[in-house]
């Protein structure tokens, strides 16, 4: 028997396996204290650490770093036992478990939330437990035929421009690492100056023009339907608002589903990998798309029952997002969104930073892959960049269309004298022991977790019968 759900088609064997393991955790009920009526002042947070605790600044009433005693970490658990709250506070920057005491004794014991509380002899009182109403997807569509075709226009437009006269748009892809083919592949284009396009010629119905600014054209095709169309602009340092996206309804000017890029690229039981940026994508997919499907879902895109399906047929999924505070919270989403999700973070900025700067994005994944799949390490060839296009004179002419070369999953051979650049590896190596340690730790809170569910839904049954 197949089943077809929002043009996915899959075996029922294949949706019990993908949505077996999740329900529970991101659809099913959940009972959730309300801790903030309960009163913890009285208890000192510091004296149920055993480590040794250091006090290095007086935020939010005094902080004391040392080591974690659930990941291991020598100097990421941070404790606020003043904290202004009320309650003491804790939280590890590596392994990313965080609460007041309730919480940790609850992380270090295993136990529930009323067995913490009788050991810690806080009086729970009273509360509610929480029920998730019944979840009903929504509408997840691609914008309205007028907008594809007159933006389709536009791509093609940006992309002949692209290859063009002017050769600092495609010189700066050259720069970021990407080759001709995978610019090809993912329809690039230049978008010479800022432009305003009336509505209604898009079949949005509003009086203001739709604005397209000057910059890297990026558009978002899934199932031969034009879903977004983003424009990277060009900025100084400092400038946060790097990305514009051409309006598409009538009521903002982003689209409700943000899609997820190169979702198309997603197989049933095939590697995937989730990052942040679309040219993370592209370097992923220019450097091991034989050995894994990029997919990018910026901090806060993707998270349609579509898109959540499409990421389920993956297996294993590793993350990938940035060090930074929106990439952490996203992250946090997608670990419990799929509990058995693998974090491969790389040891640049992001995977675009690491192609820009010649690493080795081909043995990064292949390393996240072993590690993902408990296989043992494999010798991996050393993939250097590509030479930098030469400078040329204003005579000389771009080619109208891009120029065919090599696949890019092949390694580049190094050029004669030249010695190939190994820090990228040496990087990767050592995470494997403690990437381990902090994997172990996520999945035993993400088991406990489930039990806890699975135990209250027994015990409501019971009541029921």
């Amino acid at each position: 028997m197949v089943l077809s759900f929002y043009g996915c088609v899959a075996t029922v064997e294949e949706w019990t396996t993908v949505y077996g393991s999740m329900l529970l955790s991101f659809y099913g009920w959940k009972d959730t204290p309300m801790t903030d009526t309960i009163h913890l002042s009285h208890i000192d947070l510091l004296r149920l650490i055993p480590h040794r605790m250091k006090r290095v600044a007086r935020t939010k009433g005094g902080e004391w770093h040392g080591p974690c005693p659930f990941c291991g970490g020598t100097d990421r658990f941070i404790v606020w036992p003043d904290h202004p709250s009320g309650r003491g506070r804790f939280t590890c920057r590596q392994c990313e478990v965080s609460g007041d005491a309730i919480t940790y004794i609850r992380e270090r014991d295993g136990i529930g939330f009323r067995e913490a509380c009788a050991l810690l002899g806080v009086d729970t009182g009273t509360y509610t437990p929480v029920e998730r109403q019944p979840y009903v997807p929504e509408s997840c569509e691609p914008p309205c035929q007028t907008w594809q075709n007159r933006m389709h226009e536009c791509i093609e437009a940006s992309f002949a421009r692209l290859y063009g006269k002017n050769d600092k748009p495609l010189a700066y892809l050259h720069k970021r690492g990407l080759n001709d083919t995978t610019i090809s592949h993912f329809v690039l284009g230049y978008n010479d100056r800022d432009q305003w396009i009336p509505a209604v010629e898009l079949g949005i119905d509003r009086e203001s023009p739709i604005y397209l600014p000057r910059g890297i054209v990026i558009p978002v095709y899934i199932s031969n339907l034009l879903w977004k169309v983003a424009i990277r602009r060009p900025t100084q340092p400092g400038d946060t608002y790097k990305y514009h996206t051409v309006a598409s309804r009538n009521d903002d000017d982003g689209i409700p589903s943000n899609p997820l890029y190169n979702a198309d690229s997603i197989q049933y039981g095939k590697p995937a990998i989730l990052v942040e940026g679309y040219f993370d994508a592209m370097a992923i997919h220019q450097a091991a798309r034989d050995h894994v499907s990029p997919v990018a879902s910026g901090t806060s895109g993707g998270r349609m029952m579509r898109w959540i399906h499409q990421l389920a047929r993956a297996k294993p999924l590793l993350l990938s997002y940035d060090r930074d505070e929106p990439g952490t919270k996203a992250m946090a989403y997608w670990r419990h969104a799929f509990p058995n999700c693998t974090t491969w973070r790389t040891p640049y900025a992001d995977p675009a930073q690491l192609l820009k700067d010649g690493g080795d994005v081909r043995g990064w994944v292949q390393a996240g892959l072993r590690y993902a799949l408990r296989e043992p390490a494999q010798p991996s060839p050393v993939q250097t960049p590509p030479e930098p296009a030469p400078a040329q004179s204003a005579d000389d002419q771009m080619p109208a269309q891009p120029v065919p070369v090599a696949p890019a999953c092949q390694s580049a051979q190094p050029a004669s004298g030249q010695t190939p650049d190994t820090k990228p590896l040496k990087t990767v190596a050592p995470w494997l022991a403690n990437q381990k340690r902090v994997d172990d730790t996520l999945r035993r809170r993400r088991q406990q977790q489930e039990d806890e569910d699975v135990a209250d839904i027994a015990a409501r049954d019971a009541e029921i019968d």
